[in-house]
Protein backbone atom coordinates (compact mmCIF):
# COMPACT_ATOMS: atom_id res chain seq x y z
CA UNK A 1 0.00 0.00 0.00
CA UNK A 2 1.00 3.68 -0.22
CA UNK A 3 3.14 5.46 -2.78
CA UNK A 4 6.32 3.85 -4.09
CA UNK A 5 8.86 4.78 -6.76
CA UNK A 6 10.65 8.01 -7.56
CA UNK A 7 9.28 11.52 -8.18
CA UNK A 8 11.68 14.26 -9.25
CA UNK A 9 12.34 17.32 -11.42
CA UNK A 10 14.73 17.99 -14.25
CA UNK A 11 15.21 21.36 -15.95
CA UNK A 12 17.04 24.69 -15.96
CA UNK A 13 17.58 27.51 -13.48
CA UNK A 14 18.15 31.12 -14.51
CA UNK A 15 18.61 34.30 -12.49
CA UNK A 16 16.27 37.03 -13.74
CA UNK A 17 16.08 40.73 -13.02
CA UNK A 18 13.77 40.38 -10.03
CA UNK A 19 13.07 36.69 -9.47
CA UNK A 20 14.81 33.43 -10.35
CA UNK A 21 13.24 31.41 -13.15
CA UNK A 22 12.98 27.62 -13.18
CA UNK A 23 11.75 25.56 -16.13
CA UNK A 24 11.34 21.90 -15.25
CA UNK A 25 9.69 18.62 -16.17
CA UNK A 26 8.15 16.48 -13.46
CA UNK A 27 9.49 12.92 -13.61
CA UNK A 28 7.85 9.77 -12.25
CA UNK A 29 9.94 6.61 -12.37
CA UNK A 30 8.14 3.36 -11.56
CA UNK A 31 5.83 5.38 -9.34
CA UNK A 32 2.84 3.46 -8.03
CA UNK A 33 -0.06 4.06 -5.68
CA UNK A 34 -0.96 0.77 -3.99
CA UNK A 35 0.50 -1.10 -6.95
CA UNK A 36 -1.15 1.06 -9.64
CA UNK A 37 1.46 2.44 -12.06
CA UNK A 38 1.23 6.12 -13.00
CA UNK A 39 2.01 7.73 -16.36
CA UNK A 40 2.70 11.43 -16.97
CA UNK A 41 1.39 12.65 -20.30
CA UNK A 42 2.25 16.32 -19.66
CA UNK A 43 4.82 17.35 -17.11
CA UNK A 44 5.69 21.08 -17.34
CA UNK A 45 6.36 23.19 -14.24
CA UNK A 46 7.60 26.79 -14.45
CA UNK A 47 8.62 29.16 -11.65
CA UNK A 48 8.49 32.69 -13.04
CA UNK A 49 7.69 36.13 -11.60
CA UNK A 50 7.09 34.56 -8.17
CA UNK A 51 4.44 32.21 -9.59
CA UNK A 52 4.33 28.45 -10.06
CA UNK A 53 2.87 27.64 -13.47
CA UNK A 54 1.62 24.10 -14.14
CA UNK A 55 0.73 22.04 -17.19
CA UNK A 56 0.40 18.48 -15.88
CA UNK A 57 -1.61 15.45 -16.96
CA UNK A 58 -1.44 12.16 -15.04
CA UNK A 59 -3.16 8.82 -15.50
CA UNK A 60 -3.02 5.23 -14.33
CA UNK A 61 -1.29 3.11 -16.98
CA UNK A 62 -4.30 0.81 -17.47
CA UNK A 63 -6.78 3.69 -17.84
CA UNK A 64 -7.55 5.97 -20.77
CA UNK A 65 -8.41 9.27 -19.06
CA UNK A 66 -6.11 11.69 -17.25
CA UNK A 67 -6.25 14.08 -14.34
CA UNK A 68 -4.99 17.45 -15.57
CA UNK A 69 -3.72 20.45 -13.63
CA UNK A 70 -3.27 23.66 -15.62
CA UNK A 71 -2.70 27.22 -14.44
CA UNK A 72 -0.76 29.19 -11.88
CA UNK A 73 -0.37 29.53 -8.11
CA UNK A 74 1.45 32.58 -6.68
CA UNK A 75 4.02 32.20 -3.93
CA UNK A 76 2.56 35.29 -2.27
CA UNK A 77 -0.63 34.49 -0.29
CA UNK A 78 -2.43 37.67 -1.37
CA UNK A 79 -1.83 37.31 -5.13
CA UNK A 80 -4.53 35.72 -7.35
CA UNK A 81 -4.74 32.00 -8.13
CA UNK A 82 -5.81 30.76 -11.56
CA UNK A 83 -5.83 26.96 -11.57
CA UNK A 84 -7.99 24.39 -13.35
CA UNK A 85 -8.34 20.72 -12.34
CA UNK A 86 -10.14 18.44 -14.77
CA UNK A 87 -10.81 14.73 -15.20
CA UNK A 88 -13.40 12.55 -16.88
CA UNK A 89 -14.38 8.90 -17.16
CA UNK A 90 -11.99 6.63 -15.25
CA UNK A 91 -9.32 9.28 -14.65
CA UNK A 92 -9.76 9.47 -10.86
CA UNK A 93 -10.00 5.74 -10.16
CA UNK A 94 -6.35 5.45 -9.05
CA UNK A 95 -6.99 7.76 -6.07
CA UNK A 96 -8.51 4.87 -4.13
CA UNK A 97 -4.91 3.72 -3.61
CA UNK A 98 -4.40 6.63 -1.21
CA UNK A 99 -6.72 4.96 1.29
CA UNK A 100 -4.63 1.83 1.92
CA UNK A 101 -7.21 -0.48 0.33
CA UNK A 102 -9.95 0.74 2.67
CA UNK A 103 -11.69 2.08 -0.46
CA UNK A 104 -11.68 0.11 -3.72
CA UNK A 105 -13.14 1.64 -6.88
CA UNK A 106 -14.93 -1.07 -8.82
CA UNK A 107 -16.58 0.82 -11.70
CA UNK A 108 -18.31 4.01 -12.79
CA UNK A 109 -17.41 7.37 -14.32
CA UNK A 110 -16.50 10.66 -12.68
CA UNK A 111 -16.57 14.07 -14.35
CA UNK A 112 -14.67 16.82 -12.55
CA UNK A 113 -14.12 20.36 -13.77
CA UNK A 114 -12.91 22.78 -11.12
CA UNK A 115 -11.59 26.32 -11.50
CA UNK A 116 -9.80 27.60 -8.39
CA UNK A 117 -9.39 31.37 -8.06
CA UNK A 118 -9.24 33.91 -5.27
CA UNK A 119 -6.04 33.81 -3.20
CA UNK A 120 -4.26 31.33 -0.96
CA UNK A 121 -5.74 33.23 2.00
CA UNK A 122 -9.24 33.32 0.50
CA UNK A 123 -9.67 30.61 -2.19
CA UNK A 124 -12.75 30.33 -4.40
CA UNK A 125 -13.89 27.27 -6.34
CA UNK A 126 -16.21 27.08 -9.33
CA UNK A 127 -17.16 23.97 -11.27
CA UNK A 128 -18.80 20.60 -10.84
CA UNK A 129 -18.29 16.99 -9.77
CA UNK A 130 -20.59 14.33 -11.24
CA UNK A 131 -20.51 10.62 -10.33
CA UNK A 132 -22.34 8.23 -12.64
CA UNK A 133 -23.26 4.66 -11.63
CA UNK A 134 -20.20 4.14 -9.43
CA UNK A 135 -19.59 0.97 -7.43
CA UNK A 136 -17.19 1.11 -4.46
CA UNK A 137 -16.12 -1.14 -1.63
CA UNK A 138 -15.58 0.84 1.60
CA UNK A 139 -13.89 -1.36 4.20
CA UNK A 140 -15.99 -4.49 3.50
CA UNK A 141 -19.24 -2.74 2.57
CA UNK A 142 -20.38 -2.62 -1.06
CA UNK A 143 -21.76 0.74 -2.23
CA UNK A 144 -23.53 0.41 -5.57
CA UNK A 145 -25.26 2.73 -8.00
CA UNK A 146 -23.64 5.83 -6.50
CA UNK A 147 -24.86 8.87 -8.38
CA UNK A 148 -24.12 12.44 -7.37
CA UNK A 149 -24.16 15.92 -8.86
CA UNK A 150 -22.23 18.59 -6.96
CA UNK A 151 -21.77 22.23 -7.98
CA UNK A 152 -18.98 24.42 -6.59
CA UNK A 153 -20.00 28.10 -6.45
CA UNK A 154 -17.23 30.28 -4.95
CA UNK A 155 -17.37 29.45 -1.19
CA UNK A 156 -20.35 27.16 -1.58
CA UNK A 157 -20.98 23.50 -2.40
CA UNK A 158 -24.45 22.59 -3.65
CA UNK A 159 -25.33 18.91 -3.73
CA UNK A 160 -28.14 18.61 -6.24
CA UNK A 161 -28.26 14.82 -6.13
CA UNK A 162 -26.76 12.13 -3.91
CA UNK A 163 -28.04 8.56 -3.96
CA UNK A 164 -26.58 5.08 -3.50
CA UNK A 165 -27.42 1.53 -2.46
CA UNK A 166 -25.45 0.24 0.53
CA UNK A 167 -25.22 -3.44 1.28
CA UNK A 168 -28.31 -5.60 0.75
CA UNK A 169 -31.07 -3.13 1.66
CA UNK A 170 -29.42 0.14 2.66
CA UNK A 171 -30.03 3.49 0.99
CA UNK A 172 -28.08 6.75 1.03
CA UNK A 173 -29.58 10.07 -0.07
CA UNK A 174 -28.73 13.73 0.25
CA UNK A 175 -29.19 17.25 -1.06
CA UNK A 176 -28.66 20.84 -0.02
CA UNK A 177 -25.78 23.27 0.34
CA UNK A 178 -22.83 23.95 2.64
CA UNK A 179 -19.96 26.43 2.72
CA UNK A 180 -16.58 25.17 1.60
CA UNK A 181 -14.10 27.13 3.69
CA UNK A 182 -15.82 29.65 5.99
CA UNK A 183 -19.04 29.40 8.01
CA UNK A 184 -20.51 32.62 6.63
CA UNK A 185 -23.07 33.11 5.32
CA UNK A 186 -25.16 30.27 6.73
CA UNK A 187 -27.11 28.38 4.09
CA UNK A 188 -30.90 28.82 4.14
CA UNK A 189 -31.22 25.20 2.93
CA UNK A 190 -28.56 23.17 4.78
CA UNK A 191 -27.05 19.92 3.58
CA UNK A 192 -29.32 16.98 4.44
CA UNK A 193 -27.96 13.43 4.44
CA UNK A 194 -30.03 10.35 5.25
CA UNK A 195 -29.27 6.63 5.47
CA UNK A 196 -31.84 3.85 5.84
CA UNK A 197 -31.57 0.16 6.68
CA UNK A 198 -27.80 0.12 6.97
CA UNK A 199 -26.50 -3.06 8.59
CA UNK A 200 -23.36 -2.51 10.67
CA UNK A 201 -21.58 -5.77 11.43
CA UNK A 202 -18.44 -6.32 13.46
CA UNK A 203 -16.91 -8.91 15.72
CA UNK A 204 -18.57 -7.31 18.77
CA UNK A 205 -21.98 -6.08 17.56
CA UNK A 206 -24.57 -6.21 14.77
CA UNK A 207 -27.08 -3.38 14.41
CA UNK A 208 -29.40 -1.73 11.90
CA UNK A 209 -28.78 1.98 11.44
CA UNK A 210 -31.06 4.77 10.27
CA UNK A 211 -30.16 8.43 10.41
CA UNK A 212 -31.28 11.82 9.18
CA UNK A 213 -28.61 14.49 9.56
CA UNK A 214 -28.58 18.25 8.98
CA UNK A 215 -25.10 19.64 8.30
CA UNK A 216 -24.36 23.36 8.57
CA UNK A 217 -21.17 25.38 9.03
CA UNK A 218 -18.55 24.43 6.42
CA UNK A 219 -16.84 21.34 5.09
CA UNK A 220 -13.75 22.30 7.08
CA UNK A 221 -15.75 22.91 10.26
CA UNK A 222 -19.14 21.16 10.04
CA UNK A 223 -21.95 21.54 12.56
CA UNK A 224 -24.00 18.33 12.60
CA UNK A 225 -27.45 17.79 14.05
CA UNK A 226 -30.30 15.35 13.52
CA UNK A 227 -31.43 11.88 14.50
CA UNK A 228 -29.69 8.52 14.61
CA UNK A 229 -31.72 5.34 15.22
CA UNK A 230 -30.09 2.03 16.16
CA UNK A 231 -32.23 -1.10 16.10
CA UNK A 232 -31.72 -4.78 16.78
CA UNK A 233 -28.44 -4.08 18.56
Amino acid sequence: TGITGMVGLTGTYRLGKSYPEITADLIVNETKISGKSLVLERSKILLKDSKLIFDLALREDTKTETVSLVGQVPLSPEKPIDLRVESHGDGLHFLDGLFSERILWESGNVDLSLLIRGTLEDPKANGFLVLNDCDLVVETELIKNLNATMVFDFNRLEIQELAADIGEEGKLSGNGSISLFSNEPLESEPLLVAVKNIKVNSSTFNVNLNSSLEIRGSLLSPIIGGEVEIKNG
